[in-house]
C-alpha cells in the first residue's frame, strides 16, 4: 500500500494497520505534530514503533544527517517494521528489537496478543500463556551504544510502561534528554505504578512543559486527543 509516508505492507485484521488503510494514517493529529517538530538533520526515537508509520514518516523528511531509531519488542511486528523499511530503501531507519526499560540488560516475559491490535503487547506475569522472552535495555544506555548525541523528539507508546522508561532515561545523562517527548497517557487503562498522575507529574518535574497534541496547555482531568501528551523541554 502506498501512503503519504511511504510504501507499507498492511494487515487488514490489525487495528492500527486497518486504520491506515481506511484513513490514510493512524493517529493523524499526533503524526502531524511529530512532523512539525522534526527538522531534516534531527534524530527521532520511536519507542514502541509498531510497523513503522511514525518512523517512516519522519525518515522521509530527514536528510543524510538525520536518523530514526525505531524500537519494537514484539518479534513479529519488528519483522514487519524491518520489511517496511526495505520497501522504502531511502529511509535511514535503524530498527532495534528489544524492550526499552529503566534497568540494565535483562530478559522479560512479553505477552503477544493473538487478535486485532498487536500493538497492545506488554510485559506480563509468569502465568501468561503464549509469552515470549525479550531482551530489555536501559534506554539511555542503548542510545549511548549507538552513538546518539542529541534527541530532537522521542515518541513513546508502550502500553503502560512509559513511566518506567522515562524514569530510567531522565535519571541519566542530560544530553540525551529529548527536546520533545510525545507519550501515550491513558490513566483510565493503566495505573503507571499506582498513581496515574505520577507520569505527567514526573515529566513536568524534570523541566518539561506539558501540552495537548493541538498545542494547548495540558490541564489534566480531560480526555486527550488520540490519548497522547506532548512534553516540551525548557532550557534554563
Amino acid at each position: 500500500m502506498t501512503t503519504e509516508f511511504g510504501i507499507i505492507d498492511v494487515d487488514s485484521h490489525d487495528l492500527i494497520q486497518k486504520s491506515i488503510m481506511l484513513n490514510g494514517a493512524y493517529e493523524p493529529a499526533t503524526l502531524s505534530r511529530i512532523l512539525s517538530l522534526v527538522n531534516p538533520s534531527d534524530t527521532f526515537v520511536d519507542v514502541g514503533a509498531n510497523m513503522g508509520q511514525f518512523s517512516l514518516a519522519v525518515a522521509k523528511k530527514l536528510d543524510g544527517n538525520g536518523r530514526v531509531i525505531a524500537i519494537e519488542p514484539n518479534p513479529e511486528i519488528c519483522s514487519e517494521l524491518m520489511h517496511n523499511c526495505t520497501l522504502n530503501p531511502s529511509s535511514n531507519v535503524i530498527s532495534i528489537a528489544c524492550v526499552a526499560a529503566d534497568a540494565e540488560c535483562e530478559l522479560l516475559r512479553f505477552g503477544i496478543p493473538v487478535k486485532r491490535n498487536r500493538g497492545t503487547s506488554r510485559q506480563v506475569n509468569d502465568d501468561f500463556a503464549g509469552a515470549v522472552f525479550v531482551l530489555s535495555m536501559n534506554l539511555g544506555e542503548l542510545l549511548e551504544k549507538i552513538n546518539v548525541e542529541r534527541v530532537r523528539l522521542m515518541k513513546i507508546d508502550t502500553e503502560g510502561s512509559e513511566l518506567r522508561i522515562l524514569t530510567g532515561l531522565l535519571s541519566g545523562s542530560e544530553h540525551l534528554w529529548p527536546d520533545n517527548i510525545i507519550f501515550e497517557f491513558l490513566p483510565e487503562d493503566f495505573s503507571y505504578g499506582g498513581d496515574p498522575n505520577e507520569l505527567p507529574r514526573f515529566v513536568a518535574d524534570k523541566g518539561y512543559l506539558l501540552h495537548n497534541i493541538d498545542g494547548s496547555v495540558y490541564q489534566g482531568g480531560v480526555p486527550l486527543q488520540e490519548g497522547n501528551l506532548w512534553a516540551r523541554r525548557v532550557y534554563k
